[in-house]
């Protein structure tokens, strides 16, 4: 058995540890699994694979475990009856990890040179995390290994395509779409490499119509763009017409060289040359022309948001005891403090002093054994007959999710949790469907409110969760993500117009889904990194008039509103996000018992505005 980190040892907590488990059968025909386990504190979290080796064979999977804030040992088996092999990996988190960088295809090489790019993160999944410079780290993706679900991506920031990206098949672009939508900033290069670009799978994402190539004596808009003097010698490009809501961040006369879209959360760059070709690839000023190009960029990775979004779902408020503790709108009445206090005083009195004082009056100290446990029996009853309510509610679960969806697209990715109360104690089986991710838990480097100290996920689709004990009366919490088909489209045609010196923002929304969007607002609009303060980083708050509060299945809204932001300059790949609630779809798992379920969905609908001056 060998062990590949797929993305390197540093991660960032709460995103996923990607590693190759390469197995090789050197005996006969072996049925076994592999089994992945991760230290949390005082638990044990294990993910087990279902393998079957035949004699003779190698095969590879790609395990995805978890880890917390600090990191730590990872160990993995491969069981089969009485044969085990055992190997173990360490890693570090530091919050979100050393920003990663990937390049996709067969090179081993070329991004050395991102461990010179130092970034400044805006944080938001630690508002008390030092503030400092990071350098990226540079990996490498082969395709034959590239995962075909977005989870085991999400701590990485960067990827670029370059030569061998083409052979990706149709669920591996897919997993790329969902991880842009997710915030991840993807470069796909012209030129040399523009067979890439030319793909189908690609043109969801792609700001611009790819054509033909051509040679171009000198690349001087780039020397302008990176601040040094330009690239020397020629260079082969793609000719490309950029798309009406893609901005051209550089052009060379009339020819795009740079150009970009903003995808969900995250954005699409097109560079008509191939980066990693020459005169770039030994271009001396190539760092600065990465760091102006990723200025433009998403400042997390998808994993972040995903940590993000659960630590709000969960609604975690430290308690003066120091234990979390998930907060919910479940009606769950419990018997107050007072009472039980109450109760207890009176049946310590009535045990000790007013026992012995009865028994010993009429002189029948040794019927103690009896009394002693009539009067227990007796408090017994009086503390079930008052929280008779719990044990009669039925299993219930309270399910929130966050779906984040492109305008005018059909795909859709939800950060989901579910928290249950049980009634009772016992065992229970839970299914998630087309899940990239399940975990357990509250929060595991603060605490957790599981009672089992080793939860085990069987992995695959759906991703099982068997035999987990609960507890009387508790609450358990589950965290996933997971992908979600849409049975329609939010159409949006928006764009920033400039009049009378300001801007404007006009167009329709269209609801083609079968869900009504309601306490629809228009939450935040991005400008890019070159408006001035205060729009650069924090956006504004747009709410739509009280009489418009809901978007109906088919229904048109027309959009005709002021802004009151000076347009004074174009500003490069805005962006607008819609916030609204549902009640649909309803993405909890599927337990081994009946419970009832209530949800509650947030959509996050990003549309790429198109500027008119």
């Amino acid at each position: 058995m060998r062990l590949t980190p797929l993305l390197g040892r540093n991660v960032g907590a709460g995103s996923a540890f990607p590693i190759v488990v390469e197995l090789e059968s050197r005996t006969g025909n072996l049925q076994g699994e592999v089994v992945v386990s991760v230290e949390r504190g005082t638990e044990r979290r294990e993910y087990r694979y279902p393998l079957e080796l035949p004699a003779n064979a190698r095969k590879r999977i790609l395990a995805t475990p978890v880890l917390n804030e600090w990191g730590g040992q990872v160990t993995v088996q491969f069981v089969a009856g009485r044969l085990r092999v055992r190997e173990t990996l360490l890693a570090e988190t530091r919050y979100e990890g050393q920003p990663l960088v990937a390049l996709v295809g067969d090179a081993i090489g070329g991004l050395q040179f991102f461990q010179k790019i130092k970034i400044r993160d805006r944080d938001y999944t630690q508002q008390w995390a030092p503030d400092e410079p990071k350098p990226y780290a540079d990996a490498y993706l082969n395709p034959a290994l590239f995962p075909v679900e977005s989870f085991p991506l999400s701590g990485v920031r960067v990827l670029v395509l370059g030569a061998g990206a083409e052979r990706l098949r149709a669920e591996q672009w897919r997993a790329i779409r969902e991880w842009v939508l997710l915030g991840g900033t993807l470069v796909v290069p012209g030129g040399s490499g523009s067979i890439v670009a030319q793909l189908p799978a690609l043109r969801p994402l792609l700001p611009v119509e790819v054509g033909s190539t051509r040679q171009l004596d000198s690349l001087s808009a780039v020397g302008e763009f990176a601040g040094a003097s330009p690239p020397k010698g020629s260079a082969l490009i793609s000719q490309a017409r950029p798309k009406p809501t893609a901005f051209v961040l550089l052009r060379q006369g009339e020819v795009p060289l740079i150009v970009g879209q903003r995808y969900g959360m995250g954005t699409v760059f097109f560079l008509a040359f191939n980066p990693l070709d020459e005169p770039l690839q030994s271009y001396d000023a190539r760092v600065a022309l990465w760091e102006r190009l990723l200025d433009y960029a998403p400042s997390q990775s998808p994993g972040a948001l995903i940590r993000a979004t659960h630590d709000e779902q969960a609604g975690v408020s430290q308690m003066s005891s120091g234990t979390a503790m998930p907060q919910t709108s479940m009606q769950v009445k419990l018997p107050s403090p007072l009472l039980i206090f109450a109760l207890l005083s009176v049946y310590f009195v009535l045990v000790v002093p007013v026992n012995y004082l009865a028994l010993k009056r009429f002189r029948m100290l040794d019927w103690a054994w009896l009394t002693t446990p009539l009067v227990a029996l007796m408090f017994v009853g009086l503390i079930g007959w008052f929280t008779r309510e719990l044990y009669r509610r039925p299993l219930s679960g309270e399910v929130k999710t966050l779906l984040m969806v492109p305008a005018n697209g059909n795909e859709g990715y939800a950060i989901s949790s579910v928290l249950f109360f049980f009634p009772r104690a016992g065992a229970f089986t839970f299914r998630f469907d087309q899940a990239d991710m399940v975990e357990p838990g509250v929060d595991e480097g603060r605490s957790s409110t599981l009672a089992n100290p080793v939860v085990t996920t069987l992995e695959g689709d759906p991703r099982i969760i068997e035999n987990f004990v609960v507890r009387n009366l508790s609450f358990q919490w589950f965290r996933y993500a997971r992908r979600v088909p849409l049975e329609g489209t939010v159409e949006a045609n928006l764009r920033l117009v400039a009049q009378n010196g300001t801007w404007r923002l006009r167009g329709t929304l269209r609801n083609r889904t079968p869900y009504t969007l309601k306490d629809l607002t228009l939450s935040s609009l991005h400008l890019g990194p070159t408006a001035p303060d205060p729009f650069q980083q924090r956006g504004f708050q747009y709410g739509i008039t009280p009489e418009i509060n809901e978007l109906k299945p088919g229904g048109t809204l027309n959009l005709d509103k002021p802004l009151n932001l000076p347009a004074t300059h174009t500003p490069p790949m805005p962006s607008l996000t819609l916030k609204a609630t549902s009640d649909q779809p309803l993405l909890a798992p599927e337990i081994g018992a009946q419970a009832d379920a209530q949800s509650t969905v947030e959509f996050r609908i990003a549309v790429p505005l198109e500027v008119v001056r």
